[in-house]
């Protein structure tokens, strides 16, 4: 006899309020920072969407109340609206990117949304939060704790990097004032920086919840796959001019047309990457390898990926791959075996 509708809901309560708790204790905890989303794609992989859809809200509602108790000790009680606010962002916009609703569940005016693949979806949520993210930096420019503490992470990087006395470092070190260093973010910040962030932010915790869910629960949940992603023909045009203007504001000196090219840029490198890695994912699929063969080439890549100077080596070969895809079809064949194929497939969903 399977379970009705609501005992499916109840079944969901505990495991959602797990994951919520670990991500709020993962946010909280400083140094693992960086994986405190992996909880909420946990439960939307290792579980459904609604008991992801109920962690990502718990958890939001636990961190708001731990936000208000610090700030009723310190009065900083705007900080805690931010704080508020960009963890309940980045939660639901990572519930949409690996969990999209569906077209039919949503009011008329954002239907069209449910048709989103899963690439668009990342770099919509992206744009999202990188948006809300200046609006933090805008807040703490200002803020002399802040500039301080930039200062404080540079010279303890600094330190590590190359340890002992250093008459070219000491110097170096002296220059990066509080004030240059919180120049030099908001510049890198302004220009793609955000951007870049939140997309990998995203990717990264989707990839780390997919591979627990894999390993916890002993399954292989839908993840989508790079095999048939194929860009819009016109993105080239996109790619082409906003290379030209960037290259003309920068001869102009007109620093504020940069900002939104530096981030156009990227999202269309961003997409030829990934189709860039689809191209090579249909050729590891389609190649005659033995699994030993096919698992080491792709340790090799990973190495490569992850080797400082070689890894933009081998992302420089994928992007002019993808960009070449406008001219020459690599994957033809693939085309020609999707049923009911009218042209270039969709992006598929996450």
């Amino acid at each position: 006899m399977t379970p009705s509708a609501s005992e499916a809901d109840r079944a969901g309560v505990v495991p959602a309020l797990i994951c919520s708790v670990l991500s709020v204790f993962i946010l909280r905890s400083g140094f693992l920072l960086l994986f405190f989303l992996v909880p909420i794609g946990f439960a939307v992989f290792g579980y459904n969407p609604r008991t992801g859809r109920l962690a990502a809200g718990l958890a939001s509602l636990g961190n708001g109340l731990l936000s208000l108790g610090l700030a009723f000790q310190g009065g900083r009680w705007g900080d805690a609206a931010w704080d508020t606010l960009f963890f309940t962002l980045l939660c639901f916009s990572f519930i949409w990117v690996i969990s999209p609703v569906p077209r039919e569940k949503l009011p008329s005016w954002i239907s069209p949304l449910g048709l989103l693949g899963g690439a668009y979806r990342l770099i919509g949520a992206s744009c999202i939060t990188a948006l809300l993210l200046l609006g933090v930096l805008y807040r703490f420019q200002d803020d002399p704790a802040f500039a301080q503490y930039l200062k404080t992470q540079a010279d303890q990087l600094f330190s590590l990097s190359k340890p002992g006395p250093d008459v070219v470092q000491n110097a170096l070190m002296e220059t990066l004032t509080p004030e240059f260093l919180m120049d030099l973010v908001t510049n890198m910040v302004l220009k793609g920086g955000a951007l870049l962030s939140s997309i990998f932010l995203f990717y990264f915790s989707r990839q780390m919840s997919l591979a627990l869910s894999k390993v916890c629960r002993r399954r292989s949940p839908g993840g989508g796959s790079l095999f048939l992603f194929h860009t819009p023909p016109r993105l080239i045009w996109v790619l082409s001019f906003s290379l030209f203007f960037l290259l003309l504001s920068r001869i102009a000196k007109v620093e504020a047309a940069a900002i939104p090219l530096w981030n156009i840029l990227i999202i269309c490198v961003i997409l030829y990457l990934a189709q860039g890695f689809g191209i090579i994912q249909y050729f590891m699929v389609r190649s005659v390898l033995l699994p030993i063969q096919r698992f080491a080439l792709n340790v090799l890549f990973i190495v490569l990926l992850f080797s400082p100077g070689l890894n933009a080596l081998v992302l420089g070969i994928v992007l002019i791959l993808g960009i070449a895809e406008n001219w020459v079809p690599f994957r033809a064949s693939a085309l020609e075996e999707t049923p009911g194929n009218k042209g270039p497939p969709s992006t598929p969903g996450a």
